[in-house]
């Protein structure tokens, strides 16, 4: 059966990035549709990643989404390395004067130790695009449109050398030699014994500069954003 409804923005796909670009339009006065060609059903039950930065969290709360979030997610407070018979815990909470990480997941999970970053960069995106849409739709101004893409790459940059970096360190490749085993020991060492490099993982791992939406907000685009290296 075909339907034809008009809207403002088409939305493909009804996973969280979808439901919440569509969500945080709706605050903004723009409509749109979201589209999925799943049932519900499958969608509420497939399996998706549940472990959300201070960051996503905190825009979740500010934007009407964080009841059941707040009442069912686990806060989780850092990781534990372990390495040469020795177990270190590093207390992110306490290194971060406060952030904490939390898992809300629908099923079952295993976090990698390359952060889980997919989602949060997910929410991160649309954040910012919401902004862009409305102030573009509602004001006919595309200076946010057009700052979109290098403001998120920025962030998607950082994540990517944080997933890169864990990975290199904690992973055991085939054919590693005794001067690459003898450098990932020689990270780890490192992280557990200055405070400085135990607070860089921290605050990289539980987000990096805060989201904000604001849908009546008319301040250019550096005002607005400036530097996810600000954080």
């Amino acid at each position: 059966m075909t339907v034809h409804e008009r809207t403002q923005v088409g939305i493909v796909g009804a996973g969280p990035a979808g439901l919440l670009l569509s969500h945080l339009l709706a605050l903004g006065g723009i409509d749109s549709v979201c589209v999925e060609n799943r049932s519900r059903a499958y969608c509420e039950a497939r399996q998706r990643a549940g472990m959300l930065e201070s960051t996503t969290v905190d825009l979740l709360r500010a934007v009407g989404l964080g009841i059941r979030l707040d009442a069912e997610g686990l806060p989780h407070n850092g990781i534990y390395l372990q390495f040469d018979g020795e177990r270190h815990h590093l207390d992110f909470r306490e290194l971060t004067g406060g952030r904490q990480l939390m898992i809300y997941a629908q099923t079952e999970i295993v976090v990698p130790p390359t952060g889980a970053k997919g989602l949060n960069l997910a929410v991160a995106d649309v954040t910012a695009l919401a902004t862009a849409l409305v102030r573009l739709l509602r004001d006919g101004d595309p200076s946010l449109a057009a700052a979109y893409s290098d403001y998120c790459l920025e962030r998607v940059w950082r994540s990517t050398h944080l997933s890169w970096w864990m990975t290199s360190m904690l992973h055991i490749t085939p054919g590693q030699d005794q001067f690459e085993s003898r450098l990932q020991l020689a990270q780890l060492r490192h992280l557990v014994t200055s405070k400085s490099a135990a607070t860089m993982l921290a605050e990289t791992y539980t987000g990096y500069a805060p989201l904000h939406y604001d849908p009546t907000t008319h301040l250019d685009a550096p005002a607005l954003w400036g530097s996810t290296s600000a954080a």
